[in-house]
């Protein structure tokens, strides 16, 4: 049966530890364990095994690609594929410990944190903006999250002061910087600002000031969901909540009705909609209150919305928790209700601890990568209904024509720098090493044909 000889591999790999090669395993361990597809019961015969695979057919032309990395010392090039030749980019001499997020528009710039001068794996947490021939622009200190709007005209950032353990002494304040003018907008006490796909508009969290705290009646709202006009510069309020994640297209928003907090519940729910009248059970840092679009991630035509939640099996072996892909407007993603018909119970269950769920979708939709709590990483293949194991690692981004796959090691101890690859499918398909990098994300291929 092909579910006992994918129990037999997965024990083999629990036993010796992680499988994935850019850990360090060799090419022909790889091929032999880092895959398992996994089918369901056989019922007394053997189905056709489905190719779980999202390499480029015979003949057709390898995609051209832009990956943009920062070095083991936080410093920013580029590697084009397919030839994996490495292009350094003129920016300023500035170490990023974490890239935040990047834009395109004829030529890159990428937010992110600058490290510790005397400690280069460490991050100052000021928010810093690097493009080519130019010096660097500091933003601001203590930045949570900073994110591009679509047309890649402004910036949204939050600035939080966070306690060691990551709880916020005082509410968040969120601002816009227009890139352009240099003009500032401050939106006030707002967590997770993000924007909706027309660039004028951020969902976010607004949170109640001090001086409301003091006002307000025990047990009145503490977070309200609110969305930002930038023609206008008005802010409007859809009532209590928190936690929203506005789709890539279209005009679809995620949101949890529930006030942000510093403690997570075992569950939760998601609501989907203006109107939230498509309720689905949820598990994760969303509870909190919290907009993660990694762990809560749409599809890229913004009709689907993948999350972590409880098993509805309650099979002591499963662990507990699976994914599901859910739609706006109710009902699960039929491909993955085909898939988990197949599949065997065992091979559905995921960690949710003690790391966090991460998603990303292929361009097409067809592939749905994940790591989980326990830096196990896998691919939903939805057409050939199957699940690709890859053994550990983690952050796993699509490239933008959907031919690569670029992945982290499981870091040991927190560590800042770990070993990275791309996969332009799975074994025995030969890894594309790309070395030790602290954070990644990719661009246009034009990124590469200017050659900056």
């Amino acid at each position: 049966m092909l579910e006992s000889l994918a129990a037999r591999t997965q024990r083999h790999d629990d036993s010796n530890g992680p499988s994935f090669v850019i850990a360090g395993v060799s090419l022909r361990r790889w091929s032999r364990l880092a895959v398992a597809v996994v089918l369901g019961a056989c019922r007394g015969r053997t189905p056709a095994v489905p190719t779980v695979d999202w390499k480029a057919g015979p003949g057709a032309p390898a995609e051209a690609a832009a990956l943009l990395v920062l070095d083991q010392d936080g410093m920013a090039s580029l590697v084009c594929l397919p030839a994996g030749r490495h292009v350094r980019l003129p920016f300023p001499a500035v170490a990023l410990s974490r890239i935040l997020d990047v834009r395109w528009k004829g030529e890159p710039m990428v937010a992110g944190w600058a490290s510790v001068p005397d400690n280069p794996e460490q991050s100052s947490g000021e928010l810093v903006l690097l493009s080519p021939h130019r010096e660097p622009r500091a933003v601001a200190k203590g930045v949570r999250t900073a994110r591009f709007s679509p047309d890649g005209s402004a910036l949204a950032y939050e600035v939080a002061d966070l306690r060691k353990d990551g709880a916020s002494v005082a509410p968040s304040m969120s601002y816009v910087l227009e890139l352009a003018t240099g003009k500032l907008t401050e939106l006030g006490a707002f967590a997770d600002p993000l924007w909706e796909v027309d660039s004028n508009h951020l969902r976010a969290t607004r949170l109640r000031t001090a001086s409301e705290e003091r006002e307000a009646a025990p047990g009145h709202w503490t977070s309200l969901r609110a969305r930002w006009d930038r023609e206008s510069g008005m802010v409007s309020a859809d009532g209590r909540g928190s936690a929203q994640i506005p789709a890539p297209t279209g005009t679809a928003v995620a949101w949890s009705a529930d006030q942000q907090t510093a403690h997570a519940p075992s569950h939760c729910v998601v609501r989907l909609g203006r109107t939230g009248m498509v309720p689905h059970s949820i598990v994760g840092p969303f509870c909190m209150g919290r907009a993660d679009d990694r762990s809560v991630r749409w599809s890229p035509d913004g009709k689907w919305l993948a999350f972590p939640r409880e098993s509805p099996l309650r099979d002591p072996k499963s662990r507990g928790f699976i994914i599901d892909v859910v739609s706006v407007e109710g009902g699960r993603f039929p491909a993955l209700s085909a898939l988990y018909a197949r599949v065997n119970p065992e091979q559905l269950a995921i960690a949710t601890a003690p790391g966090s769920v991460w998603f990303d979708w292929s361009p097409s939709g067809r592939f749905l990568a994940m790591h989980d709590g326990a830096s196990d990483l896998r691919v939903y293949a939805f057409e050939a209904q199957g699940i690709a194991f890859l053994g550990k690692g983690q952050r796993p981004l699509w490239s933008p024509g959907g031919a690569y796959l670029f992945v982290m090691a499981s870091p040991s101890q927190d560590a800042a720098v770990v070993e990275a690859s791309v996969l332009p499918g799975v074994a025995p398909t030969a890894p594309i090493k790309i070395g030790r990098v602290r954070d990644a994300r990719w661009l246009p291929a034009q990124a590469c044909a200017n050659e900056l």
